[in-house]
């Protein structure tokens, strides 16, 4: 099972009050308010969701960061017992776990104005179109995620039909377009949440 967890991003001592002291100090250096709240949600869905799993308190969860490609102290967060997947845009941050078998999870909000169609080269394999863009961004950045590599690498190396990737599209309210991938085809359930 696929548990996928979204909720509006919120900032406030509480919250703060589960990050460990790097992650205090990587919401120090967020200049915008918005990415602060962001970070701290994620990070909080993520310990709140470890903890129920696993046992124990939010705060003592030890999230563990490593970028698969370089190794550098960045990437797709690790918990022990859990593993997880998240992103955010706009006013939806989203958790994507389960208990054993890799997860990555993306959404994307539709902003008026914004134009997509310079990207299609950057985001279609070859031989590739879409109806929807923006979704196809979105199940191709769950895929990423689901490897390890996020944007590290190409999205258009990425093909929505192989058979070794599951790709769900998620309803996270209007304005968005979420997806979330798995190599197996584990039910996935949706809930909104809060941190």
């Amino acid at each position: 099972m696929i548990t996928v967890e979204w909720c509006e991003p919120v900032d406030g001592p509480a919250l703060r009050d589960l990050l460990d002291a790097d992650e205090v100090a990587r919401v120090q250096r967020l200049v915008r308010p918005e990415d602060r709240a962001r970070f701290v949600t994620g990070r909080a869905l993520l310990r709140t969701a470890a903890a129920a799993v696993v046992g124990g308190e939010p705060r003592a969860v030890v999230v563990r960061v490593r970028c698969a490609r370089c190794g550098g102290p960045h990437g797709k967060p690790a918990v022990d017992g859990l593993e997880a997947s998240i992103a955010h845009s706009g006013d939806r941050v989203v958790l994507a776990w389960r208990k054993r078998g890799a997860v990555g999870v993306d959404v994307e909000g539709r902003r008026p104005g914004r134009v997509l169609a310079d990207l299609a080269d950057q985001v279609h394999a070859p031989g590739e179109r879409s109806d929807d863009l923006l979704l196809t961004w979105a199940r191709k950045e769950a895929v990423l995620k689901l490897r390890g590599v996020g944007l590290t690498e190409p999205m258009t190396g990425v093909r929505l039909d192989d058979p070794g990737v599951r790709v769900t599209d998620l309803d996270l309210g209007a304005g968005y377009v979420a997806a979330v991938a798995a190599h197996d085809t584990a039910p996935v359930t949706v809930r909104r949440s809060r941190p």
